[in-house]
């Protein structure tokens, strides 16, 4: 048996019977300009719009009043995107572009055209850019395009620092922007953050932008089309010449959304120019002052708790409450997930620039359980933090700020390196274990043949300790691990070094089976 096919000859005949006009035509599509009225009319037939829309199906199967007058008028779509639309019905072929499939995809998700809504999305998402983000972010919205709205949401995150200071940024609505605030990883300035809002807001109510420079470049040697774009040196200084209006106005529309600024991350004179600016809101102004009043004497990490003791209004605990107090995470761990361990790790770590500066080299779940693929990655990358999660479920890890470096093997100096528990199976506090007085010189070990090693010579923390030597892509060389704290690392006075108890801390037992590990470097 043999099957005959000749798919471009069948959508050949199809487009003829479109163009012919003929008299088996039974429906019409009416194009009409709500600019001139002027009408374009496209005959169709029922049978195959029918099978190529849904919306056209339960039209026709419901008999709507469109059903009855055999035609649809159209006031929501240009005369030359409903030609291709409907040529696509009888062909299948259709040629989209970057000036015409944004207006293709409403099209398709408005008139229920699934494939097409596939297609035209994927061919979006290759010419999204800064200029059309934000417009394409909301079109998805509203069109409940859920792929196309997680595509540009990741787009807008990995951009931000550029986004921000571009005018496009204004185009967000208040509940965009509460969203990206609300979000705990985003790696930019936050100072940065604020201006933009700031921005938006006199946007919104029609007040000069002043810091605006319409004659940068945000991509490279893109042109942006006539894009206006921030001052890479703006400030607040320029909104004192605002009258007092305008400034309540910005008050008004920032309201909602300035406590969830992270003013914690502020420097001293970021804090001093914010209040000096007169737009933030008085519930939120009387408590940034005492804060600034402290921030260059007091270390950072005890603001909250200092200002918590100085609030005497009940509307300044509530706003202690609030996201104002709460640092940003600059990366995002699949290991890590709640706020107290990362402010935990961003505390032991001791460097707020450092901490916002790790990113992720390395994890089992992306990268596979391969000892080789880990040196290859994260070797000579200077700050490292490495979590870990067991089988059973208990988080640790450790930080070095010399890193791993190649060598076979080799034990590396860093006095400040240390390891610690996020939860374990005695529900002990989160605990750090720094290095043991003059101990430096043993505080991590580098092998090719095993991942990374807390403690010279496989001691304390090391992963990979079961022997396996392949250094195979696929090998399970990061599989297992073992913990015996306090030969490298110091030990609270009321455990002994060598006990069960001791040797199960982290995970329960001696040795432990690892369910994940990431390894953020800088």
């Amino acid at each position: 048996m043999e099957i005959y096919e000749n798919y471009q000859k069948f959508s050949n005949d199809l487009k003829n019977l479109l163009n012919s006009n003929d008299n088996f035509s039974d429906f019409q599509i009416v194009c009409r300009s709500i600019i001139s009225n002027k009408e374009t009319l496209f005959n169709c037939h029922k049978s195959i719009l029918s099978a190529r829309s849904d919306y056209f199906k339960s039209m026709f199967n419901s008999k709507m009043k469109e059903f009855h007058e055999g035609k649809l008028i159209l006031t929501d779509a240009s005369q030359g995107i409903v030609s291709e639309i409907i040529n696509y019905f009888y062909t299948g072929k259709i040629q989209l572009t970057s000036n015409n499939a944004i207006e293709i995809l409403i099209f398709s998700s408005k008139y229920l055209i699934d494939e097409l809504i596939q297609v035209s999305s994927d061919f979006v998402k290759k010419y999204c850019s800064i200029e059309n983000v934000v417009e394409i972010f909301k079109m998805a919205e509203v069109f409940n395009l859920e792929d196309l709205h997680n595509f540009c949401y990741q787009f807008i995150l990995d951009k931000l620092p550029i986004l921000l200071k571009s005018s496009y940024f204004q185009n967000f609505e208040e509940n965009h922007i509460e969203k990206l605030l609300l979000n705990d990883n985003l790696n930019v300035r936050e100072f940065d953050l604020f201006q933009a809002l700031i921005h938006w807001a006199k946007y919104k109510n029609n007040i000069p932008n002043e810091n605006i420079n319409g004659n940068e470049n945000l991509n490279g040697n893109k042109n942006l089309n006539g894009n206006q774009n921030l001052n890479e040196n703006q400030n607040l200084n320029g909104n004192q010449n605002l009258n007092e209006n305008q400034k309540e106005m910005i008050q008004d529309t920032i309201s909602n959304l300035v406590d969830k600024i992270r003013f914690i991350d502020f420097s001293h004179n970021e804090l001093e120019q914010t209040l000096n600016s007169n737009l933030i809101p008085n519930k939120v102004s009387r408590i940034i002052q005492k804060f600034h009043s402290f921030s260059s004497c007091i270390k950072k990490e005890f603001y909250a708790n200092f200002l918590k003791r100085l609030h005497d209004e009940e509307k300044e605990a509530n706003l202690l409450n609030s996201l104002i107090f709460h640092s940003r995470f600059p990366f995002k761990s699949e290991i890590v997930t709640e706020r107290t361990h990362f402010e935990y790790l961003q505390e032991w770590i001791n460097d707020n620039d450092l901490f916002k500066s790790l990113k992720l080299g390395f994890s089992t779940k992306s990268n596979g359980f391969s000892s080789a693929i880990f040196h290859q990655r994260c070797d000579d990358k200077g700050p490292t933090l490495v979590l870990i999660k067991s089988k059973n479920g208990y988080i640790f890890g450790g930080f070095t700020k010399v890193g791993f470096k190649p060598g076979n093997p080799g034990k590396i100096y860093d006095n400040s390196a240390f390891i610690f528990t996020l939860k374990n199976p005695s529900s002990y506090p989160c605990t750090k274990f720094p290095i043991q007085h003059q101990k430096g010189k043993y505080a991590l070990f580098s092998i090719s043949k095993k991942g990374p090693c807390f403690g010279g010579g496989y001691n304390d923390l090391p992963l990979g300790w079961d022997g396996v030597c392949d250094i195979d892509i696929s090998s399970p060389d990061l599989k297992k691990g073992k913990t015996d704290i306090g030969f490298v690392y110091e030990l609270p006075v009321w455990f002994t070094r060598g006990t069960s108890e001791i040797q199960g801390f982290f995970t329960g037992s001696f040795e432990f089976e690892i369910e994940e590990i990431e390894v953020f470097i800088k």
